[in-house]
């Protein structure tokens, strides 16, 4: 019967899925969420439970998202870090980045 355990691999929180028969041999997929919904770890595995594929299923957690989330304050922080680098590096307009969060 699949099982699913969460680990967290070199600071990358990871939802594994084993397959059904974990005492054969099976190949190992690897799945990351995008930056839209779904927009963790969790939600992937939720939308895309993959169950009838025969495989170890490991849901990756991407930076700036679900667990690793740093919060909103800290976001805005970066935001302002990198507007201040990009004015002090006199950018042109132009070359400006613009950044926004839209929270979900």
């Amino acid at each position: 019967m699949p099982s699913s355990e969460t680990l967290e691999l070199s600071g990358v929180p990871v939802l594994l899925h084993s397959p059904a028969n974990r005492d054969r041999p099976a190949p190992l997929i690897l799945l990351w969420h995008g930056f839209g919904i779904p927009n963790s770890e969790a939600a992937l595995a939720d939308a895309f439970p993959l169950e009838q594929v025969d495989a170890w299923k490991a849901y990756l957690g991407l930076p700036l998202f679900g667990q690793r989330f740093p919060g909103t304050e800290e976001i805005m922080r970066r935001q302002n870090e990198l507007q201040l680098y990009y004015q002090q590096a006199n950018c042109p307009e132009r070359l400006s980045i613009k950044i926004f969060w839209l929270p979900t």
